[in-house]
């Protein structure tokens, strides 16, 4: 990214240190030491004039907040503040639960995500006649209902996009979202069949990898057919905050506590649990367009 691409102009250095918490939390866990800056009252106006669209990209509140930033950080760390990280966890959520979230929410912590998006998919390849399927719409619902309150955002954007296949929609979501950085997430039993997916080492070539450990997984994973190949890209667990400077293919293991919770069960227990969602409309938390069952 160049400054000509950022729209910086006429700005000047200056000595004199500073330092911004609200800078800092305002973004997340990358916390900088701005390096000083401070520019005439003319040049402020550059920037600031008219520019409204950096306010709702960097979700600013004022042009001194702005200025601060722009002025604050060198360029690297101005690219991870414009390109929003955001985990990608794909799956039917048949229905979305418990673990789900809580999953979800140790790999925003442990990755340190601004966001992580549920792709509840259409149809999975790998699935295919399974008879206990729920409607889309349902499923979507259900993911809706589990991620309240967090920045977890459940999306059907694969039927949007049209993908059939994981590497489809990768490529799709980079196209369409520019501005963010994206990693996959995935547990170690998905790792473990990972050689059967449609262009798996493409995928491990587009984005970098976060493998959860899932009990009564973890030894196929390590002994998969994918696992050879990805061996060498391994990272050190204690690198996981810096994914976004990995070049790929880049792996990374997270260790999370064992959690008993399943979408199988749940079908096992209520297997009509999608029926309470029947002649529901639910809203896409990522694309904004309605998805209703009608069925």
């Amino acid at each position: 990214m160049r400054f000509d691409d950022l729209e910086l102009v006429r700005f000047r250095w200056s000595g004199a240190g500073l330092e911004t918490a609200t800078a800092a939390n305002r973004f997340g866990h990358h916390k900088h030491h701005l390096s000083g800056a401070r520019a005439d009252s003319d040049t402020n106006g550059d920037i600031c004039s008219g520019k409204d669209q950096w306010f709702r990209d960097l979700e600013l509140t004022d042009c001194s907040d702005l200025w601060a930033v722009l002025c604050g950080w060198h360029l690297e760390g101005l690219v991870h503040i414009i390109m929003k990280t955001t985990g990608l966890l794909g799956g039917s959520f048949n229905p979305a639960h418990g673990a789900h979230r809580s999953i979800s929410l140790f790999a925003m912590q442990e990755l340190a995500l601004d966001e992580l998006w549920w792709l509840v998919s259409p149809g999975n390849p790998l699935k295919e006649g399974s008879k206990d399927m729920a409607p889309l719409s349902a499923r979507l619902a259900s993911a809706q209902k589990m991620a309240r309150r967090s920045a977890i955002r459940p999306t059907a954007i694969e039927q949007t996009l049209g993908t059939r296949y994981t590497y489809d929609t990768l490529k799709a979501l980079i196209r369409r979202y520019p501005k963010r950085q994206f990693i996959w997430i995935m547990g170690a039993d998905n790792l473990a069949q990972f050689h059967r997916w449609k262009d798996w080492r493409k995928i491990a070539r587009l984005l970098p990898i976060a493998v959860i450990a899932r009990p009564g997984y973890d030894d196929d994973a390590f002994a998969a057919p994918a696992m050879a190949w990805l061996r060498r890209s391994v990272q050190p667990g204690s690198q996981r905050m810096n994914w976004t400077n990995w070049s790929t293919p880049a792996l990374a293991f997270l260790r999370y506590r064992p959690d008993p919770r399943s979408a199988t069960a749940i079908r096992m227990a209520r297997p009509h649990w999608h029926k309470k969602y029947a002649n529901h409309c639910v809203r896409d938390a990522v694309t904004r367009k309605l998805l209703c069952q009608t069925d």
